[in-house]
């Protein structure tokens, strides 16, 4: 089963009913908001879901920091397959959300992510820096990748 989260995780939310589903796809490429209100209906629904077998996909910006604050927002069902990251250029003056499959990551011998790709060559501005704080913004994906 597969489910798009909507733009909005907020009091008007309403997720569809999951019961008897083993496995669900949750995508959130249209995500962009969320609220106190909005992260308790998620956690109410994803501890009702039932699904032995859950993945994210493009998990947004807002939802993975959130995550790395409030542990409740991932069940152990839930696998994260892909996620934004932002990313910022001073020289450009833009910064944008960059897509990374969970294949495209590893960790180095401290535990520290380490990515498959370069981000820096793809693009006229030299550079791109991470925008967030790697230590918490990829706890959840160190704590996957380690198993």
């Amino acid at each position: 089963m597969q489910v798009k989260v909507p733009e909005s995780i907020d009091e008007s939310v309403e997720f569809p009913e999951l019961t008897g589903a083993e496995e669900v796809t949750i995508d959130f490429s249209q995500h962009q908001y969320l609220n106190s209100v909005g992260i308790v209906k998620w956690i109410k629904w994803l501890q009702d879901c039932g699904a032995s077998n859950i993945l994210l996909e493009n998990v947004s910006v807002q939802f993975m920091t959130q995550i790395s604050m409030i542990s409740a927002l991932l069940s152990e069902a839930c696998e994260i397959k892909s996620f934004k990251m932002p990313i910022y250029s001073e020289e450009l003056g833009e910064e944008k959300d960059l897509l990374v499959k969970i294949e495209q990551v590893s960790l180095d011998q401290d535990d520290n992510v380490k990515f498959d790709f370069s981000w820096k060559e793809d693009d006229e501005a030299s550079d791109w820096v991470l925008d967030v704080s790697p230590t918490t913004y990829f706890e959840v994906i160190v704590r996957q990748l380690k198993g």
